[in-house]
């Protein structure tokens, strides 16, 4: 059974042994969240953590904001991915009715990730000039050339 657990600061040592996330960058996340500019989540399969899924760079204003997911390789192809993307959707606007899209963003050659992506239901490939400026501004110039997503609320409520 794959559900959310809050992001918190005593599962420090498992999101560096697993994810190579340090102290600084978890308090970061926790941070953010507090300040309404994301929201964090750890990803539970039978008691284990498997994962990590976050929306950051949430805007009221623009109503959106960038969805990833970290996910061990021994759940990989398992299901996992999709349920925890469609449990987060669900969470997220639920709890933000000023958020009505979400973009994912993944390098062009990861195509297991791509393939994911694709099969989920709800979600659009967009070209990168469809994506938000304030999106890509905050991230890396080599992102333009990544295969971009969008998560739709309307759309998403539709097919759940």
């Amino acid at each position: 059974m794959v559900r959310l657990l809050e992001l918190d600061a005593r599962y420090a040592d498992v999101l560096r042994q697993r994810f190579a996330i340090d102290r600084s960058a978890l308090d970061g996340y926790l941070a953010e969240e507090v300040l309404g500019w994301s929201m964090s989540r750890l990803v539970c399969e039978d008691q284990e953590i498997v994962g990590l899924i976050q929306v950051r760079q949430l805007d009221s204003e623009k109503r959106c904001g960038l969805l990833g997911t970290r996910l061990i390789p021994e759940v990989w192809g398992s299901g996992v991915n999709a349920t925890v993307k469609r449990l987060m959707l669900q969470l997220l606007f639920a709890e933000r009715p000023d958020i009505d899209r979400v973009y994912l963003c993944i390098e062009p050659g990861n195509t297991r990730s791509i393939r994911a992506a694709q099969k989920l239901p709800y979600a659009e490939e967009i070209g990168g000039a469809e994506v938000p400026d304030e999106l890509l501004r905050a991230a890396p110039a080599s992102v333009r050339n990544y295969r971009w997503f969008v998560i739709r609320k309307a759309v998403f409520k539709r097919k759940i």
